[in-house]
């Protein structure tokens, strides 16, 4: 059977497995109902036709106890996720008239409404996870999908208008009524899962595999005086040659480090501001690019004492020292790109709470890595690598 045949045999079929009892609630899941084994077995079934089974698994659903007023079917990258609670995967919604069908790339919603219990605050990170997902990879997308949310004919307060905002890309709505052929079902679902892995793929993509509060409120005193330490190398001590040093190991930022890079962050924005309090001309122009959700390589962008504009990319830990640290692919080319004008700048003490330190703050200068790099001052050393296993001519 074809996959426009199984969708057109689901919209006919939906009314009457979808059946509101007498006292209007909705009915109970059916498992020996057609269309319960189109979603759950032939749907799935013919996908996985087209999908490789050892980088995707494929699922479907009509509702866990009731039938849900949306349902859909889902194929996720088991580098992301293992289950359609988590992570960002590629997902048919229907409509809940039945009218549309979406394919689409968007989070699981459950993961949002498990962390935030008022339901305000779940949409507006929904949104804003959502676009900056968008923002960071909407030039990946091709072939006619699109930046944009589905219209499921959702009511407020439904598990379909979390769906919609948890939406980041899709193609146009196919209609369920004049359905396009197989062949075109077909390119537009391998053309959105080449998209998907690409993301996958991609070391930006590691902070949406579990959703984190991203608006983090981090206590700041203003007048907190910092020690600046300009860089100095660090004596290495030798180490025994581990045996798991070339194998990949994918890091998933955790909710403890991202507060932790936050309060970095802010940090350092304050110092920025301090060093600049007699240049209010420049003090205005200093840009957040973290709170702007950018990623041009660095997280901030300041100016020095002369009114040279400067790039500081910062690096946080909770502890009093730090002998090394990570820089994604975009971090490293914009060092090599800037060269003089970029700095990490590392915070010691990261976390303490201002009223209780027990360690001073204090911010290591690391300036124009690229260049120590070169000259064998520090090292710098690949940790990741991305096998491309497409042919080019």
């Amino acid at each position: 059977m074809s996959l426009t045949n199984i969708i057109q045999e689901i919209s006919i079929g939906w009314q009457d497995y979808y059946k509101i009892k007498d006292d209007k609630r909705a009915p109970t899941v059916d498992k020996k109902h057609e269309i319960y084994k189109k979603f759950i077995e032939e749907f799935p079934n013919l996908l996985r036709e087209n999908a490789d089974k050892k980088i995707f698994e494929i699922e479907g659903s009509t509702g866990d106890g009731y039938i849900t007023r949306s349902p859909w079917v889902a194929t996720y990258d088991f580098s992301i996720t293992d289950n359609v609670q988590e992570g960002f995967y590629v997902v048919y919604l229907f409509s809940v008239d039945m009218k549309r069908l979406y394919l689409t790339i968007g989070f699981g919603a459950t993961q949002f409404e498990d962390k935030y219990k008022k339901r305000d605050l779940m949409l507006e990170n929904m949104k804003m996870t959502t676009n900056l997902f968008q923002n960071l990879f909407k030039k990946k997308i091709k072939n006619g999908l699109i930046v944009g949310q589905p219209n499921l004919n959702s009511e407020k307060g439904t598990l379909q208008e979390s769906y919609e905002n948890c939406t980041a890309f899709m193609y146009p709505a196919y209609d369920l009524s004049k359905l396009p052929d197989d062949k075109k079902l077909i390119d537009d679902y391998k053309n959105i899962l080449s998209i998907y892995r690409e993301v996958s793929l991609d070391s930006n993509s590691e902070q949406f595999e579990t959703i984190s509060e991203t608006n983090y409120q981090v206590e700041i005193d203003e007048n907190e005086e910092a020690d600046i330490i300009d860089f100095k190398p660090i004596k290495a001590k030798k180490r025994a040659e581990s045996k798991t040093k070339d194998k990949a190991k994918k890091k998933i930022r955790s909710e403890q480090s991202k507060k932790i890079g936050r309060a970095g962050e802010e940090f350092v924005y304050e110092q920025e501001k301090k060093k600049l309090v007699n240049r209010p001309e420049l003090l205005k122009k200093i840009i957040k690019h973290y709170d702007n959700n950018e990623y041009p390589g660095f997280d901030i962008t300041s100016y020095d004492e002369n009114g040279n504009e400067i790039y500081i990319e910062v690096k946080s830990t909770k502890s009093a020292s730090m002998t090394s640290f990570e820089l994604t692919d975009n971090e490293y080319k914009s060092a090599f790109k800037y060269r003089d004008k970029y700095f990490v700048y590392i915070v010691l003490n990261a976390t303490k709470e201002v009223a209780k330190l027990k360690n001073k703050r204090s911010i290591i200068k690391l300036h124009n890595p690229a260049d120590k790099i070169e000259k064998k001052i520090i090292n710098a050393e690949p940790s990741q690598y991305n096998i491309d296993l497409r042919k080019y001519d």
